[in-house]
């Protein structure tokens, strides 16, 4: 035995019969040595000992690692008090010489693991089952494994399929982690990890990773359920794309518009995808709408949208929409070349009416300082020069465009702005429309800042296309300007 302590683990028993089975004389004499070049020696003293007798020295507690020695040494006291000694049950001689007892070291043997394997609809007929396992050495089943591979057979047709892991080469008291990792052809592999618990005395106990049953010696059982495919995904439809159709002092007054849109892949608008989408209404109170039906269209694409057609006595609009399609098939709108945000509001698209060339047109905008970002919904008073005054709202272009108005001096006043802007109230602002001309007028608002302030100072430009220019500069109030509707 390698060992170099002076105290070895190994104690023996000194009994008065033969069968070991009596009190005993002396117990637990361990075996000792006095230095490391000495034998261990078990001495019992001869204080305790009779003469005449014989005596049975059995070893019961064997050093860690070791078999316990299964000789008993006959000591046979003579009436001189001198001893013998004999292996009990050998033919030979007692003799004066101290018997040697030896430990094997222990081996344990540990038992196979085993698992039984069964398909949901039992349909596989061989001895062969195609659904492999590994047994691995950790929890997670990551590391290298212990024993790669093994497969579910069996030896006939009449017997379950089982998966054996010859216990040779495995350690005792250590657990092993056994789970499937090929599944016959048309089964799901099972997810369950089988914990192997191999005893310190090589006996096997399992139970399911995971589980809160107790672990059992009887064989787990592992089953494949028959491969369900997952269905394909259904494709997404887009969101219809839509637009609103307005016409200049409503003279459209049936259900179809005669405005006709299409539909196209580019910017440029050279390939169309859906052509001629005619504005309608389903009532005479409801808006005109042209719609592009989603099913027509493609996820994660631009498309821009335009008017080709206007109804007669209408000018056709020069506008292109960008219609949006995220991947969800979700639609958002924007004006080309405008600086505002995408919208899932459908855009709306106004015609003038044809230009009468003996009378003037009035168009207007309203934009952010600095960004030039329309402004829509903005509300605006004008004076005719006959006194009249009609109230107008900016279209999503920021926007108000009025045909074939009477020659003469016009008047403006800003009523309203949307929340979050501000505008110089009480400025009036003046527009000469002339024949055959646009008189054209910009006014900027600005946006409102957390203290009520404004960031920047408004500005207005007026414009007669084709007739004269000029700037009026706006004074800058000392009153704290409205915002929104006054």
């Amino acid at each position: 035995m390698a060992s170099f302590d002076w105290f070895i683990g190994a104690f023996f028993n000194l009994y008065a019969d033969a069968a070991c089975s009596t009190a005993p004389v002396v117990s637990n004499a361990e075996a000792v040595r006095g230095n490391t070049s000495d034998p261990f020696v078990v001495s019992i003293a001869g204080t305790a000992l009779a003469v005449s007798t014989t005596y049975y020295l059995k070893e019961v507690t064997a050093p860690t690692g070791y078999d316990l020695a299964s000789a008993v040494y006959e000591c046979k006291v003579a009436a001189d008090g001198s001893i013998t000694y004999k292996i009990q049950g050998s033919a030979s001689s007692y003799s004066s010489t101290i018997p040697t007892c030896s430990n094997a070291v222990h081996v344990v043997t540990v038992n196979n693991i085993q698992l039984t394997k069964t398909f949901a609809d039992n349909a596989i007929t061989g001895l062969n089952s195609g659904a492999f396992f590994t047994l691995y050495a950790d929890s997670a089943c990551v590391t290298t494994p212990v024993k790669t591979n093994v497969e579910a057979v069996r030896s006939s047709i009449s017997n379950p399929f089982t998966v054996t892991i010859d216990g040779t080469g495995l350690s005792a008291a250590t657990t092993y982690y056994l789970k499937e990792v090929t599944a016959p052809a048309g089964y799901d592999m099972s997810t369950n990890i089988y914990e192997c618990k191999v005893a310190a005395d090589g006996s096997v106990t399992y139970k399911i990773q995971g589980s809160a049953d107790a672990y059992s010696s009887t064989f787990p059982t592992c089953i494949n359920v028959v491969h369900t495919p997952t269905p394909a995904p259904l494709p997404i439809v887009p969101s219809d794309i839509a637009i609103i159709k307005t016409f200049e002092n409503n003279k459209i007054t049936g259900l179809a518009s005669g405005a006709y849109f299409t539909l196209y892949s580019d910017a440029a608008c050279t390939v169309p995808v859906v052509n001629n989408m005619q504005a309608i209404r389903s009532g005479l109170t409801d808006s005109f709408k042209a719609t592009i039906p989603g099913n027509l269209l493609s996820v994660s694409m631009s498309y821009y949208l335009k008017e080709v057609t206007a109804p007669s006595g209408y000018a056709k609009s020069n506008n292109i929409y960008i219609c949006n399609i995220d991947a969800a098939g979700v639609v958002t709108y924007k004006l080309l070349g405008s600086t505002n945000l995408f919208s899932a509001s459908f855009p709306s698209c106004n015609n003038t009416e044809v230009q009468d060339p003996t009378l003037g047109a009035i168009k207007i905008k309203i934009l952010e300082k600095g960004t030039g970002r329309a402004i829509p919904n903005a509300v605006v008073y004008l004076t005719l020069p006959n006194g009249q005054k009609k109230m107008f709202s900016t279209d999503a272009n920021g926007e108000i465009a009025i045909s074939n108005q009477e020659i003469g001096i016009y008047s403006l006043v800003v009523q309203s702005v949307p929340t979050g802007y501000q505008y110089d109230v009480g400025a009036t602002y003046s527009l000469d429309v002339a024949s055959n001309n646009v008189a054209e007028k910009t006014i900027t608002v600005e946006t409102v800042t957390t203290d009520g302030s404004s960031n920047t100072t408004g500005t207005t430009t007026t414009t007669t296309t084709a007739a004269q220019t000029s700037a009026v500069k706006l004074k800058k109030l000392d009153k704290v300007p409205a915002t929104g509707m006054r």
